[in-house]
């Protein structure tokens, strides 16, 4: 729950008070408008889970952006727009996105490698159609483990190591861990 509008560190009997329990933890941090805002954080349990996380990201990006940017981030809405939807109908769920790479998690590793493959196809049917400086091509590294679940976000080694291999895979292809 959030309080706004404090001039200072509201009083912590304050804060109890309006939850009617004492916080496990509170945190401050002024707002963009000067105002402290109060979160209060509720020190949970955080759940386990297996997962298969898939870490998509646009080979060159920033080389295309120092080029033309309008023109890239029209390019790159428009493969977000083919990959996005078939995460999701494969049963996957985007946690994470900045710029031109997607962080998705997955139940089954069959689901995310359906998912992999099929925008992967997309996407090279779209460069083939499109002239030579709109082509994105993207590199997708996929590993299954243990990990962490914690609202909206997935944290653990399974996304590290993911990341990595999406580094490390050649573009236009699908990288797995064994």
């Amino acid at each position: 729950k959030r309080m706004n509008g404090w001039f200072g560190k509201p009083p912590p009997d304050v804060i109890s008070d309006q939850l009617n329990a004492r916080p496990k933890s509170v945190q401050y941090k002024l707002s963009k408008y000067n105002l402290f805002q109060c979160i209060i954080m509720k020190d949970e349990k955080p759940t386990r889970k297996l997962a298969t996380i898939l870490a998509a990201d646009c080979v060159g990006f920033s080389r295309l952006m120092d080029k033309n940017e309008e023109l890239t981030l029209q390019n790159i809405k428009k493969c977000r727009n083919l990959i996005d939807p078939v995460i999701t109908e494969n049963g996957g769920r985007i946690f994470h996105t900045a710029g031109d790479s997607v962080i998705a998690e997955f139940n089954s590793v069959v689901d995310s490698v359906n998912a992999a493959i099929e925008f992967q196809d997309m996407l090279h049917e779209r460069n083939q159609n499109v002239p030579e400086d709109s082509r994105m091509v993207f590199r997708v590294g996929m590993h299954l483990d243990d990990v962490i679940m914690e609202g909206d976000n997935v944290y653990g080694s399974g996304v590290n190591v993911a990341a990595r291999l999406e580094g490390l895979c050649e573009p236009g292809c699908i990288l797995l861990s064994r």
